[in-house]
């Protein structure tokens, strides 16, 4: 019996996710027939499928839109990369018709923990999983007494901000690099006595090994 996924709106990795399930199904003879979507006109990713649709951008249009499709097409399993938090507010009446829904969790407190990265850490460390050692930095003060006294052995740290995509916002420090590159712009700042903080209020960074 045929199956229908329908990929909707993910990160970066949307076109690899669908590709590698084309692939699967190829490889193991598997009847797969993929519906992909996004808010915006990625060719990139919304040409690999056999089926694409244009999100809404209004998030009140987002569950009626859903179920058009699911009914229209017989959707057996729903995959989302973005606005989870809203998918699983909603897992009840985006399922009601039979179909799966996959958000990465099954509730919206998973993804408030997995947000922010010092306790997701520390959540993971507790059940056994590695994880890379890092610190909360509140403010410049903190920075500079770690940085003079790592709190962990390591001959190269990073900075980013607690909360926010994992791969957003990554600073490296090294002594070893051009004055002009980017990695070093965090000490240049620290060495005129002035502090990234006074660009971004409130913002909490984590300082770990690279």
């Amino acid at each position: 019996m045929k199956k229908k996924i329908w990929f909707m709106e993910g990160l970066s990795s949307q076109r690899d996710i669908i590709l590698g399930v084309k692939s699967f199904a190829e490889k193991e003879n598997q009847d797969i027939e993929i519906f992909s979507s996004h808010r915006n006109e990625r060719k990139e990713i919304l040409s690999v499928s056999d089926f694409s649709m244009i999100e809404p951008n209004n998030e009140e249009e987002r569950l009626s839109f859903i179920h058009s499709i699911t009914d229209a097409h017989g959707i057996n399993a729903i995959h989302t990369g973005r606005n989870c938090k809203w998918f699983e507010s909603h897992r009840e009446n985006i399922q009601r018709s039979g179909v799966h829904l996959t958000t990465g969790s099954t509730g919206t407190h998973w993804f408030e923990l997995a947000d922010e990265k010092v306790t997701f850490s520390e959540f993971m460390e507790k059940n056994g999983l590695p994880v890379v050692p890092s610190v909360r930095v509140k403010n410049v003060d903190e920075l500079r007494t770690l940085l003079s006294h790592p709190p962990f052995p390591s001959d190269c740290l990073c900075i980013k901000p607690v909360t926010g995509i994992y791969g957003m916002g990554f600073w490296r420090f090294d002594d070893n690099v051009s004055p002009v590159a980017f990695s070093t712009i965090l000490i240049a700042v620290l060495s005129t006595h002035h502090s990234f903080w006074l660009l971004m209020p409130g913002w909490t960074a984590l300082l770990h090994k690279y």
